[in-house]
């Protein structure tokens, strides 16, 4: 099992975690981040997924794309090595709160891009709007208080997203207290520590 992406990209990062959790063997092929990408790790990526996006996961002769697929394409695939302690349930609820969060990525990830692309002000028009939704989708998650009971799917996806906002200044998240405690409880975990973006990228 191969996973197409970069180190700092929080959706990888959401693989991996959740590969880890799920005791599944996987190797990483590297495309680099955004702003280093060479010819060779973007013709990896688009000759593997005509979105051109990480991450993609080759298993067993096909190609599954987008985080969220991903994600429950391992859980199904998963057999009695998952971690103890890892819920795999995802109720509506809960698919619910992986929309807010993933949602939520998608912004930060485009203040990201225009940031070090364009000369465009982030301040203004949707890239404006980008920022309030992400204040918005914070607020509501900080509210959820079945959130972080347990860890489970929405858990690891909110922790590798809290992370790369603050390892790439998108937003201060720290006023949200529920979310800080949340963070803190599962931060030394296993599989977040070993998969947690290197310093120098």
């Amino acid at each position: 099992m191969q996973i197409i992406g970069s180190q700092p990209s929080p959706f990888v990062r959401i693989v991996r975690i959740t590969c880890e959790e799920l005791n599944i063997p996987y190797e990483l092929l590297e495309t680099g981040a955004f702003s280093s990408m060479t010819a060779e790790d973007a013709e990896l990526i688009n000759s593997n997924n005509p979105l051109m996006k990480v991450p993609v996961l080759r298993d067993e002769g096909k190609n599954i794309i987008d985080s969220r697929v991903i994600v429950n394409y391992l859980i199904n695939k998963s057999g009695d090595k998952i971690n103890a302690d890892f819920n795999t349930s995802i109720d509506d609820e809960q698919q619910n709160l992986i929309t807010i969060i993933l949602g939520m990525g998608d912004a930060g990830v485009l203040r990201f891009i225009f940031d070090k692309t364009t000369d465009l002000d982030l301040n203004e028009g949707y890239l404006k709007r980008s920022l309030t939704r992400i204040e918005a989708s914070l607020s509501y998650l900080n509210e959820q208080n079945d959130l972080g009971k347990t860890f489970g799917v929405p858990e690891l996806m909110l922790i590798s997203l809290l992370d790369w906002f603050k390892n790439r200044g998108i937003c201060d998240w720290h006023m949200h207290k529920n979310l800080v405690a949340l963070y803190d409880r599962y931060d030394k975990r296993v599989s977040i520590v070993k998969t947690r973006m290197p310093d120098n990228i």
